[in-house]
């Protein structure tokens, strides 16, 4: 779109009058393959029933969307509510500090690193995530793909040195790798939850559907590519740590890739902390990007906030959204220590995944004849339900413990303010006159967006 509209004065009592769209103001499409499989790097066993709900549902939001399409918007409230203000934020928070300690580690300090500067450099960063992400869609998604690429890069220089390894003979740690292995299925489910931590980013493609170029193609060969690449990866960068470090040291590294560096690469080891820096600062980019949008969409939907659903008049970001991720993020990095946080959020997204992947099962009775890239055999819908029922079940029956309980209530909370806020749109007068300013100061306006009855 070429045109823009424009805030101008107004002689009325509140001095200005509301940005008025002249014409379609949306979300650009910019996002292509390549960029889309930097996006999607990660992967888990339900990739291929995103694809198909994705191609019924057709909307930015991921489970969001398919929540709200199937279920209503209660559910869908819930699962924002609890993405939008804690785990996305926290998630940020918690990649900053990690991307502080390393930039830091560079320093030599007399003593401890003050605690003040590891915060201050943590900020920094996420500044920089809101300005990366304010600019443009085109530009933060090639930011994301020099980092993919990078990290890819550190990857392959990983598996190359595990296979010179176990050429030279290395693998008695692999050979006896899994001895002493837990058989606790509490303790199997909760490591699941970390490993749905790591391989989730394959989700953020479906996040940012409105904003893919040739869905049909770029989705399905993202999320295949995505989840191929990073699976590979992944597994022999972790049979190349196994030749070099045993199970023992492996648990007890700090930055298993750094002790790996340091065993490895000899004078030019520092690559690995940069690399981590890399590729902490590329996750947190892609987390943020598709954050944004998640909450875009829920505000376009007065799930939240519509003021959030406004999108920079000429850079076609959507700017309220990406600030109010980056606010929130500053005051968890505020609070300390918020790992907690992020882990009994874990046990209701699971919840969530559950009936989000359920929704394919009643979309093929109520939309039999929509539009579909690819038809999943049901049997992998029903074993991903399967999978995630586990992961909820068996530590709330075999180790229950206080995070359960926390999210609990903090769903409840939530349920009690859909009522009032969403489901009757309570609104405050004085926030028209707020976010009439705002739309000045930062050129924003409502999308050409159209709720579907």
């Amino acid at each position: 779109m070429d045109q823009q509209s424009a805030a101008v004065p107004d002689d009325g009592d509140t001095g200005v009058t509301k940005v008025t769209v002249e014409t379609e103001l949306k979300l650009k499409q910019n996002i292509g393959l390549i960029r889309g499989a930097s996006i999607v790097v990660g992967s888990v066993i339900d990739a291929l029933t995103m694809s198909e709900l994705g191609s019924v549902v057709r909307k930015s939001g991921s489970h969001y969307a398919y929540l709200y399409e199937c279920y209503g918007p209660l559910l869908a409230f819930l699962y924002a509510w609890m993405e939008l203000t804690i785990s996305a934020p926290s998630s940020s928070a918690l990649a900053s500090l990690t991307f502080s300690h390393y930039v830091l580690s560079l320093v030599e300090f007399c003593g401890p690193v003050p605690d003040l500067l590891i915060k201050l450099c943590a900020v920094l960063m996420l500044v920089t995530l809101v300005i990366i992400n304010s600019l443009s869609t085109t530009f933060a998604a090639r930011v994301m793909v020099v980092c993919t690429f990078l990290k890819t890069a550190a990857l392959c220089v990983i598996v190359v040195g595990g296979i010179v390894r176990m050429a030279q003979g290395y693998t008695t740690t692999l050979s006896t790798g899994f001895l002493g292995t837990t058989t606790s299925a509490s303790d199997i489910a909760l490591a699941f939850y970390y490993i749905n931590f790591s391989y989730g980013g394959w989700e953020n493609i479906y996040v940012i559907f409105e904003e893919v170029k040739n869905p049909k193609r770029n989705m399905l060969l993202s999320t295949g590519g995505g989840v191929l690449t990073v699976a590979v990866l992944y597994v022999l960068a972790n049979v190349s740590f196994l030749t070099v470090m045993t199970t023992d040291q492996l648990l007890a590294s700090p930055a298993v890739a750094v002790t790996w560096g340091d065993a490895m690469l000899g004078p030019v080891s520092i690559l690995m902390p940069l690399a981590i820096l890399t590729s902490v600062f590329g996750a947190a980019s892609t987390s943020f990007f598709a954050g944004a949008r998640l909450m875009f969409s829920a505000s376009r939907d007065s799930v939240m906030p519509e003021f959030f659903s406004f999108i920079h008049v000429r850079r076609y970001s959507p700017l309220p959204a990406v600030i109010f991720r980056v606010a929130l993020g500053v005051v968890f990095l505020m609070m300390g220590d918020i790992g907690d946080i992020v882990n009994f959020l874990t046990f209701p997204n699971s919840i969530f995944q559950v009936m989000s992947v359920a929704s394919l099962f009643v979309f093929r009775r109520s939309r039999p004849d929509a539009a579909r890239f690819f038809r999943v055999p049901l049997l992998i819908p029903a074993l991903v339900i399967a999978y995630n029922t586990f992961l909820v079940v068996t530590p709330l029956v075999l180790d229950p413990r206080w995070e359960f309980l926390y999210a609990a209530v903090f769903i409840t909370v939530g349920a009690i303010l859909y009522v009032p806020f969403v489901k009757y749109q309570l609104k405050p007068k004085v926030l028209d006159t707020v976010e009439t300013k705002l739309q000045l100061l930062l050129e924003i306006a409502p999308t050409s967006y159209k709720k579907e009855d």
